[in-house]
C-alpha cells in the first residue's frame, strides 16, 4: 500500500533511498490523507495517521544523522520541519514561528521562534502634515521600478523605458485655494498675477491673458475661489515655494508618473480601461466646442480635489490625471527619454519650459492618460495648472549637539517667519537651496533644534585661507513683500567658528544687499540685523543707494573669513520683526 511505501522510504538504509526533504516527505502524506478515506484506514482519522508519520520521520532523521562517521564530526544542521495538517492559510501580517530540530553533537529537539520583522514601507500608507494648521494627507509611495512613458501618444513620450524610484511621500491631492491662502497669508505674498495684473485663461483656442485672473479669481473679475478646489493661477516659482514653505517639495515627473501608474505601469491611475467618470475632463458642463456630451462628471470647471475616489492610484492618490495640470519639478525636453535603465531622474540641468503632469478640465477626456507631458512657461500663471507636493522620508545626521542653551524668545509680536526649516528630510532640503563652496566642502542636513523642531545644519569643511575661505547656501522664493519690517533675524548655533556669518537677499529687480556679523564669542543666540543702508550694502552692479523691499525673491546665508576650519553651524527661525 501507499502508507508502506512512505514508511519504507522513511527507514531505508541507504540515504539517497531516503526522502531528500522533508518537504517531499510531508507532500506524500498530504496526498495520502486527502485521497484516502477514513474507512480504508480501518476508521483511524487521517490526522492522527499523519502525526504517526511526523513522528517516525522526526526519529529517522535523527537516527540516520547521529550514524555519521565518529570520526569527522558533522556541520550543525538546522532541519525545518513544517506542520501540514491542512490545505496552506491564506499568509497574514503575524510573524510566524518556525519549529525546528537541532542535532549534532548531541541530537535534541529544541524549539525557537523566529522574530517579527521590522514593518516596511507599503503602498498607500498615510501620514498627516500640517500646514498652518491646515491637517493634509500624504500617501506612501514604497520604492520600486515601473516603464515610463508609452508608444501610444506623443514622440516625447517614447521611449517605454525602466525606471527605478526611492521611497517617498506625496500628497494625496493637489494643494488647495485654503492651504494657498494661508501661505500667501504667512508669507504676505502677492502672486504674479497679482502684481502683474492678468493671468492666462483658457478660451475658445488657446490660454490668453486676462486682466483680473488670479488665485483669487480663476475666471477673471466676478469669478471667486472656492476653498476645497485646487489652487490655479499660480506660476512654478509659486508652486515650489509653497512646497519649500510647507517642508515638502515638487514630484519630479518620474516620482509623478510612478505615483499615479505603480509598478504595473497602468495606462490609467485606476486600471486599463478609460473611464470618463472617474476624473474631471470637459465634458457636458464644459463651455467649450470641443467638450464631449457623452460624460457628465458634474462640474464646469475645477473640481473640488478628492472628488473622484474610484480614480485613485495604486498608492490612493486622487486626481492624478483630470481636474489641473500638476508644476513637476523637472525642466522639459522632448527628448529627455532613453531606453537604458534610470534611477532616480530629476530630468535636464537647465532649460525654459517646466514640465506639467496630470492634464486639466479644459481638455476632452481623450488626452487624459498617466504618461501624457505638457510643458509650460515657470514664471507664467494658467487657470488650468495646479501641484501638489512630495516628501522625503524624515532623515537626521549622526552626532549632532542635542543640548543648547535655551535661547531668549525667537520672534516678538507681530514679526512674520521667513523659514523654520521643516522639512520631511534632507531630499527636500537640498531641493530648496544651492550650496556655494568654492574649493571647500558643504554638506546640509537637517538636527535638533533648541528653538523647537528642526534646524539646518551647515556642515563644513573650510579648505582655503582668505578671500576664498567661504561656504554658504543660497535659496530663491517667490516674491515676499517685506516693507514694515525693520530686522532681519535669526537664531544660529555656532561651534567656535570665529569668522563672520553673511546674510544677503535680493530684490526682484536683481540689487542684491549684503550684511555680515561677527560669530566669535556666539554660541546660540538669536541674531538680528537692522534692515537700512548703514549696515547692508549694495553687492551687485545696480547703482540703487535705497532698499526696495517690496519684492524679495531670493536670500543666502554665508560663514566666512574665519580661515581654514570644519564643524557645523546650525541656523533655524529665520523671521523679520518690526
Amino acid at each position: 500500500p501507499v502508507t508502506q511505501t512512505i514508511i519504507s522510504r522513511v527507514l531505508a538504509k541507504e540515504p539517497q533511498a531516503r526522502y531528500q526533504s522533508a518537504a517531499a516527505l510531508t507532500g506524500d502524506l498530504r496526498r495520502v490523507t486527502t485521497g484516502v478515506s477514513p474507512a480504508n484506514r480501518n476508521g483511524v482519522p487521517g490526522w492522527i495517521w499523519l502525526i504517526g508519520f511526523l513522528g517516525l520521520a522526526v526519529l529517522a532523521f535523527i537516527f540516520f544523522d547521529s550514524g555519521n562517521d565518529a570520526g569527522t564530526e558533522p556541520a550543525a544542521a538546522i532541519v525545518p520541519i513544517e506542520l501540514v495538517a491542512t490545505d496552506t492559510p491564506t499568509p497574514t501580517n503575524e510573524a510566524r514561528s518556525s519549529n525546528t530540530i537541532v542535532n549534532p553533537p548531541v541530537p535534541t529537539a529544541t524549539v525557537t521562534s523566529t522574530p517579527a520583522p521590522a514593518a516596511q514601507p507599503v503602498a498607500g500608507d498615510t501620514r498627516i502634515v500640517d500646514r498652518a494648521g491646515l491637517a493634509v494627507e500624504q500617501v506612501l509611495v514604497p520604492a520600486g521600478r515601473f516603464r515610463m512613458g508609452t508608444d501610444g501618444g506623443k514622440e516625447e513620450e517614447k521611449p517605454i523605458h525602466e525606471v527605478s524610484i526611492d521611497t517617498f511621500w506625496i500628497d494625496k491631492t493637489e494643494v488647495t485655494n485654503a492651504q494657498f491662502e494661508a501661505f500667501v497669508q504667512t508669507m504676505n505674498l502677492a502672486t504674479t498675477a497679482e502684481r502683474d495684473g492678468y493671468g492666462h485663461v483658457y478660451t475658445t483656442d488657446s490660454w490668453r491673458p486676462l486682466d483680473g485672473a488670479d488665485w483669487q479669481h480663476p475666471q477673471g473679475p466676478g469669478s471667486a475661489a472656492d476653498p476645497d478646489h485646487p489652487v490655479v493661477l499660480v506660476t512654478w516659482e509659486e508652486a515650489s515655494g509653497f512646497c519649500a514653505w510647507a517642508g515638502g517639495r515638487l514630484p519630479t515627473e518620474a516620482e509623478w508618473e510612478y505615483a499615479a501608474r505603480g509598478p504595473e505601469s497602468l495606462p490609467f491611475p485606476w486600471g486599463l480601461e478609460r473611464d470618463n467618470s472617474l476624473f474631471n475632463s470637459c465634458d457636458v458642463n464644459c463651455p467649450y466646442d470641443w467638450r464631449d456630451t457623452t460624460a457628465d462628471d458634474g462640474f464646469r470647471y475645477t473640481a473640488p480635489v478628492g472628488s473622484y475616489s474610484g480614480g485613485a492610484s495604486w498608492v490612493g492618490a486622487l486626481d492624478m490625471v483630470g481636474n489641473v495640470w500638476e508644476w513637476v519639478n523637472d525642466w522639459y525636453d522632448e527628448n529627455t527619454y532613453s531606453e537604458e535603465l534610470r534611477v532616480n531622474p530629476t530630468g535636464p540641468e537647465s532649460g525654459t519650459l517646466r514640465v506639467i503632469r496630470g492634464v486639466a478640465w479644459v481638455h476632452g477626456p481623450g488626452i487624459h492618460y498617466s504618461a501624457n507631458r505638457g510643458r509650460a512657461f515657470p514664471n507664467q500663471a494658467y487657470n488650468g495648472f495646479g501641484f501638489r507636493c512630495a516628501g522625503d522620508e524624515l532623515e537626521t545626521i549622526a552626532d549632532q549637539p542635542t543640548t543648547v542653551v535655551t535661547p531668549p524668545p525667537v520672534t516678538a509680536e507681530g514679526a512674520r517667519l521667513l523659514e523654520e526649516f521643516n522639512y520631511s528630510g534632507n531630499g527636500s532640503l537640498n531641493d530648496a537651496y544651492r550650496i556655494n563652496a568654492p574649493g571647500n566642502d558643504l554638506t546640509l542636513s537637517l538636527a535638533p533644534s533648541a528653538v523647537g523642531g528642526q534646524a539646518l545644519a551647515m556642515i563644513y569643511t573650510i579648505n582655503n585661507t582668505p578671500p576664498s575661505d567661504y561656504v554658504g547656501v543660497e535659496a530663491d522664493r517667490a516674491p515676499m513683500d517685506w516693507r514694515g519690517f525693520n530686522q532681519v533675524c535669526v537664531w544660529v548655533q555656532n561651534d567656535g567658528f570665529n569668522g563672520h556669518m553673511v546674510f544677503q537677499f535680493r530684490e526682484m529687480s536683481a540689487t542684491t544687499w549684503k550684511a555680515a556679523v561677527r560669530l566669535g564669542g556666539i554660541s546660540s543666540e538669536t541674531i538680528c540685523i537692522p534692515l537700512n543702508t548703514d549696515t547692508f550694502e549694495n553687492f551687485s552692479d545696480t547703482s540703487d543707494t535705497t532698499m526696495d523691499l517690496q519684492a524679495i525673491d531670493n536670500y543666502a546665508i554665508y560663514l566666512g573669513d574665519g580661515g581654514i576650519d570644519s564643524g557645523t553651524f546650525l541656523v533655524d527661525n529665520l523671521h523679520l520683526s518690526p
